[in-house]
């Protein structure tokens, strides 16, 4: 059996397949008025019956500026509150649980965090207790051991007496204190993000500073101009994650130094982008050197993109 032309590699065809652009639309539908208009034989011209909707050719075609900055800025701004919400996890384990910033979620686990410690102090109470019960427990059996009959025996046997059921009790409450315990750190590592913890409403609180607001639109989603707005803000935008932690836990924590790492990553990928966006949202005509650079600066992005961004 012969294989039909489709099912060859490209460079096995007797007449490989062109490129269709505006030019060879346009050629082959005047072709095809010219021998007729025959419908029947629309194949031969490559189905060009009619003219090109939109003969504009690619060189005078306008960016897409609007759906570029929307389809772009919400995914960097996505990547840069998860990374965000990593820092409020951390956060929840060092406030205290009458902190009163952030949304219900985070409240709840920063007060599960706060119950949990509390219990595992108890527990070690517990257990220093225990400790210091069963050395009684021993140096009242070994007393037993050298007192007289009588009197002495009788009292030192209801001491070991108290003691036992008073280490029987001790041992009860530890198990129901780690049995708390462990209930808590289950329900505590099922939490793997918190999306109204202080460090992410502190973006919006940004964004609503400088009127971007986003619940005006169908799921808070960004419009043309927040995202121009944006543009603008970015290092108070980026920065103010970390203003929430200093505050709450002073300068020179641990999470401060993380926070900043997330600040300096996302002012580096929106100020690539707001490089981009400042020559293909241009109004005017963009020359060949622009072109050139906006190719640099498209290239320098997408490696930022590459090295912060998981894909």
């Amino acid at each position: 059996r012969v294989p039909s032309t489709c099912q060859l590699h490209l460079n096995e065809r007797a007449d490989p397949p062109q490129p269709r652009t505006l030019e060879t639309l346009a050629t082959h539908h005047k072709e095809f008025n010219t021998n007729g208009a025959v419908f029947a034989n629309a194949k031969k011209f490559f189905n060009a019956v009619r003219p090109c909707i939109l003969p504009v050719a690619i060189e005078d075609a306008c960016i897409p500026s609007l759906h570029l900055d929307l389809g772009i800025f919400p995914y960097i701004y996505e990547s840069m509150l998860v990374d965000t919400q990593a820092l409020d996890l951390e956060l929840a384990q060092h406030v205290d649980a009458n902190v009163g910033v952030g949304g219900t979620l985070f409240l709840d686990l920063v007060e599960k965090i706060s119950t949990l410690n509390q219990t595992r102090s108890e527990s070690a109470d517990i257990s220093a207790k225990i400790t210091d019960t069963m050395a009684q427990l021993t140096f009242n059996a070994m007393h037993l051991q050298t007192v007289a009959a009588g009197t002495d025996v009788q009292r030192v046997q209801s001491v070991i007496g108290e003691l036992n059921l008073h280490h029987r009790r001790l041992i009860e409450q530890q198990q129901t204190l780690e049995a708390g315990i462990s209930k808590l750190d289950a329900d505590i590592a099922k939490v793997n993000k918190v999306k109204d913890g202080p460090c992410v409403q502190s973006y919006e609180a940004v964004l609503q500073q400088h009127h971007i607001c986003r619940q005006q639109y169908h799921g808070g989603a960004f419009v043309g101009n927040h995202v121009h707005r944006a543009m603008g803000i970015i290092p108070t935008l980026t920065q103010a994650p970390k203003a929430v932690i200093v505050q709450q836990l002073g300068g020179e924590h641990l999470l401060v130094t993380r926070a900043t790492e997330v600040a300096a990553t996302y002012s580096l990928l929106l100020e690539s982008f707001a490089k981009c966006r400042e020559i293909y949202s241009s109004s005017t005509h963009v020359s060949e050197e622009r072109l050139d650079q906006l190719q640099s600066r498209i290239a320098t992005f997408l490696a930022a993109v590459r090295q912060h961004i998981v894909v």
